[in-house]
């Protein structure tokens, strides 16, 4: 039965002294995480009117303790919680979001990153946009992208159009 809660219990969390988009957080079993915000503005080379407003998110295990932990909710929650916040203060930013490919693992993120957002926008009032794309070349070696922005965001329908046609503007330029 899925989780009825829409409470997160998140890991207290700080930012990183060397970088204002970057942050870090421990669980539980002592393990270190680091979860990023990046330029984006390569996504959308040919929109210089928004593309300085896309950040790509990431999140990575920088340091794994010798205490293993299986299914930390809490690591899930703190995530939300990083994206949530900083959306909520930078609401003219849009996250760009690549599922990692390298080690074949790219469905199973894209489907808990669907989760993960459909546990996130209620606790924000259903403040957010979120669109998908799965992008593959010839080869049906696929990537799956997402976006998300919140609702307030100046250049929201333009940021919009330019990814939902991503895939066009890919083939067009023979990607």
């Amino acid at each position: 039965m899925p989780e009825e809660s829409n409470s997160l219990n998140p890991y207290k969390y700080s930012l990183h002294k060397l970088s204002s988009r970057t942050y870090t957080f421990f669980s539980e079993s002592g393990s270190e995480f680091s979860a990023y915000f990046i330029d984006g503005s390569n996504y959308f080379p040919d929109y210089p009117s928004f593309n300085h407003s896309v950040l790509s998110f990431g999140f990575s295990l920088v340091k794994e303790s010798e205490k293993k932990q299986q299914n930390d909710k809490r690591i899930r929650d703190t995530i939300i919680t990083i994206v949530g916040d900083y959306l909520m203060l930078h609401p003219e930013t849009a996250l760009f979001i690549v599922c990692d490919t390298s080690d074949n693992r790219h469905v199973f993120r894209n489907n808990l990153f669907l989760k993960w957002f459909d546990q996130f926008n209620p606790i924000y009032n259903l403040n957010f946009s979120k669109y998908d794309l799965r992008i593959c070349n010839e080869d049906d070696d696929c990537a799956y992208c997402s976006l998300i922005m919140n609702r307030n965001c100046i250049e929201y329908l333009n940021i919009k159009k330019a990814f939902l046609n991503l895939d066009n503007d890919l083939i067009a330029k023979g990607y």
